[in-house]
């Protein structure tokens, strides 16, 4: 295989240039697309080395073009590579990426820097966590953070911006369980809800929302509080519900119902209260079936019917 893509007349001109990267890119995901990986990969090469003659030959006026060009071909590669089962290289391209994009953000701040620097430290630290390393992926979901932080005001506050940042202190706050630190985790969690709380009525926001007091839910179990605990997981509970009341075939509203039916059997059981924990693990299967009838397909979900009616089993037989 060869980096060297077929020339074309065009490419001589930067216009041609850019316009050669978007076509080779988008070659690369049709061909990716209908399973021919090694076609993809040759296709994403060959737009390497475009963008990166591109990078080299640019003017101050085409150079932020020309880099994004060059980042874009990082990103896919990595993609294909982490598809493809090679995540050594899907590393190398993300932090190629990265490095990219950081020196964008420097010198042409503003809200698409500020995006493409948060997604760009998302992809290493969503790898990160794969290979099984909590403090790394913690390191870069928290500089995913400070680059949200950075988006100017308008985007910061608008709906797809609060969620997003709530989902990023929620991931931090993961992390930060994950090594230990659950007083970090909790600010992290507390921070999420209080950017979304309040702010709308919109599916997406009481998704967010949630997710957030599931997690304080989480932590209020590990201190032993379980009133807080229950009282946080109900709360998360009735925001996923008035999600399925608006969308009810929402497979992963049916799947976070289930879970918070689940832990609200657990905070019962661990108070006695071994009535309410079959009530709960009951509730928690027919989520579960409710979510098998709109996704069949789904092994998860399979998975989980058989994983809760061994539970329900279990408890009834604990309350008898």
């Amino acid at each position: 295989m060869t980096d060297e893509p077929e020339q074309h007349p065009q490419q001589h001109r930067p216009a041609g240039r850019h316009g050669l990267v978007r076509t080779l890119l988008a070659a690369a995901e049709q061909a990716a697309g209908s399973g021919a990986g090694a076609a993809a990969e040759a296709h994403l090469r060959a737009a390497l080395v475009v963008a990166r003659r591109l990078v080299a030959a640019a003017d101050p006026d085409d150079d932020a073009h020309a880099r994004h060009d060059l980042s874009a071909a990082y990103v896919r590669l990595g993609s294909l590579s982490l598809d493809t089962g090679d995540p050594a290289t899907a590393q190398r391209c993300y932090r190629a990426s990265l490095a990219i994009t950081r020196g964008l953000a420097a010198s042409r701040p503003g809200a698409p820097a500020c995006r493409d620097l948060g997604a760009a430290h998302q992809r290493l630290g969503d790898l990160a966590l794969a290979q099984g390393d909590s403090v790394a992926a913690g390191r870069h979901y928290r500089d995913q953070l400070t680059a949200l932080r950075r988006l100017p005001a308008d985007d910061r506050e608008s709906p797809a911006g609060r969620c997003e940042l709530a989902a990023c202190h929620y991931r931090v706050g993961d992390r930060a369980v994950a090594v230990g630190h659950r007083r970090e985790a909790e600010r992290h969690y507390r921070d999420g809800v209080a950017v979304v709380d309040g702010a709308g009525h919109d599916v997406e926001f009481h998704r967010a929302l949630g997710t957030g007091y599931d997690r304080l839910g989480d932590i209020a179990m590990a201190d032993g509080d379980l009133d807080a605990a229950a009282e946080r997981y109900r709360r998360s509970m009735e925001l996923t519900r008035q999600v399925i009341a608006v969308r009810p075939a929402d497979a992963a509203a049916l799947h976070d119902l289930s879970i918070s039916h689940e832990k609200l059997a657990e905070t019962a059981a661990a108070a006695g209260d071994r009535a309410d924990a079959v009530t709960q693990f009951r509730a928690a299967l027919s989520a579960v079936r409710r979510w098998v009838a709109v996704d069949p397909a789904s092994r998860s979900a399979r998975d989980d019917l058989a994983y809760l009616a061994d539970r329900v089993h279990a408890a009834e037989r604990g309350a008898a």
